[in-house]
């Protein structure tokens, strides 16, 4: 196994170094992985009614009716395993599984995945590298993807 990685009963803890300190990280059930990273890739989505306002505010008013159809065509819509495969090879994606697996040990400190972010805004590309691998690890998104 790999430095810092334990593993008992399926589940898989490591630890990273980040902010000068050695954090450590469970993983945490399957679906609460998922449906969190639904939720929160949801909230990462663009405001329809604020886009469709702003734009009608620029544009004639016969494209009005056009803007807002538009808008509601994009709906509030389920993430597709394409949009979270994708989110979570994105910064917030780092974040949000970072944070979910930071939980169990660190609750008290990073109670919502934006307490995480001072960690990885001061951090280097390679660790960033590191952080996604691990948290893919421990949250089993690594052998979702072999």
């Amino acid at each position: 196994m790999a430095s810092g990685q334990s593993q008992s009963a399926g589940r898989v803890e490591q630890t990273v170094e980040l902010g000068g300190r050695t954090l450590r990280m469970h993983t945490p059930p399957a679906v609460e992985v998922y449906a969190g990273l639904q939720e929160y890739w949801k909230r990462q989505q663009p405001d329809l009614v604020a886009w469709a306002a702003d734009a009608c505010a620029k544009a004639p008013p016969a494209q009005h009716e056009a803007i807002w159809a538009a808008a509601a065509g994009q709906g509030t819509r389920e993430p597709t395993e394409v949009d979270l495969n994708r989110f979570i090879n994105t910064l917030d994606g780092v974040v949000y599984l970072l944070w979910i697996c930071l939980k169990k040990h660190h609750a008290e400190e990073f109670p919502t995945p934006q307490h995480v972010c001072p960690l990885l805004e001061a951090a280097s590309e390679a660790k960033l590298n590191e952080v996604a691998h691990k948290t893919e690890i421990v949250t089993g998104e690594a052998e979702a993807k072999n």
